[in-house]
């Protein structure tokens, strides 16, 4: 009852929100606020990847939000792609692939939970299972693996490109899957933890730092993931621009933070502007110029530390529901 309450009051929360979930279905109000931030800030894909598809809660608020986006929903659950097919079914422009996403071209051992969106290839860390005891394997299916790269052919789509990864810790397999494709994309969205989720999960920093080497940087946090009954954020929806784009989103004041260095003073005080500007500049000027980014240029996991102290410091703090 007291979590159905605190439903209806996000809902009246977040401009907009009531009337999507009278009109989308499936509606998701962490996809909502996500895909709202995305349009506050001016950004208005032609195309939408969802990779972690589920049953189409993100691509349904691409529709409701930016219309006319083409989308490409990617889910390796067969019984959940089928769902995910009929919600898809009216939206023009919209294409469902069922199959896995990685490094590699074969099959996978997929583990399908009572809870369909936190299926996973990785094990379940020990952190789900404390936060979230209903979260139970229920069995293991053989499903196809591919990479996007393979899947998904750069002249078959219209830029400017988003590509959302949500595939619980198994997001550096597919970056690293996507080297040709990801020269054509010009945001990324992924969900990365401050916890241990799923055995085998790279770190945030670790994260930021495989998107660097692809011309990546991190623009703004765009939610936060709670646990229940102690609030301790556990996962973010991280925002990763190309370099002019992050360039241009620190002269509007969007940028967050620039470098390992940034971070880590961040994290513990207020820094003037001036530093960060300069320190940003530096950056872009470095990944453009000097080779491969080094760890006092990557994005350092003190925003994690940052967000768990306080989310309000650095984005949108309020709560995205797991289920």
């Amino acid at each position: 009852m007291i979590e159905r309450l605190i439903r209806v009051l996000e809902l009246a929360g977040t401009p907009g929100a009531a009337l999507a979930a009278a009109r989308c279905r499936p509606f998701s109000l962490a996809s909502f606020q996500v895909v709202s931030a995305l349009r506050r800030a001016g950004i208005r894909p032609a195309t939408v990847i969802d990779v972690g598809a589920n049953v189409g809660q993100f691509a349904m608020a691409v529709r409701h939000l930016l219309p006319g986006a083409a989308i490409r929903a990617i889910e390796p659950d067969p019984d959940v792609a089928q769902r995910l097919r009929r919600n898809l079914g009216t939206v023009a422009d919209a294409t469902v692939f069922c199959t896995a996403i990685g490094d590699r071209l074969g099959t996978v051992t997929f583990n399908v939970n009572r809870d369909p969106q936190v299926s996973s290839i990785l094990p379940l860390g020990e952190d789900r299972r404390q936060i979230f005891p209903t979260s139970e394997v229920l069995r293991q299916i053989t499903v196809p693996l591919t990479t996007l790269d393979a899947l998904i052919g750069a002249d078959s789509i219209e830029a400017p490109v988003l590509i959302k990864i949500d595939v619980q810790g198994y997001e550096d397999r597919v970056i690293a899957g996507a080297a040709r494709l990801l020269q054509h994309v010009d945001w990324v969205i992924l969900e990365v933890a401050f916890a241990r989720l799923y055995d085998g999960e790279h770190t945030f920093t670790a994260l930021a730092d495989l998107l660097a080497e692809h011309g990546f940087g991190f623009v703004r946090p765009l939610n936060f993931h709670r646990a229940r009954h102690t609030q301790e954020v556990i996962e973010m929806d991280a925002l990763f621009a190309r370099e002019p784009t992050v360039a241009r989103a620190f002269e509007r004041g969007d940028l967050i933070v620039s470098s390992g260095a940034a971070a880590a003073q961040s994290a513990d005080t207020e820094e003037p502007a001036g530093p960060r500007r300069r320190d940003a500049a530096a950056l872009i000027a470095d990944r453009r110029g000097a080779g491969p980014p080094t760890r006092e240029r990557s994005t350092h996991d003190a925003i994690g530390a940052r967000a768990a102290a306080s989310p309000a410091a650095i984005g949108d703090n309020r709560p995205k529901r797991n289920a």
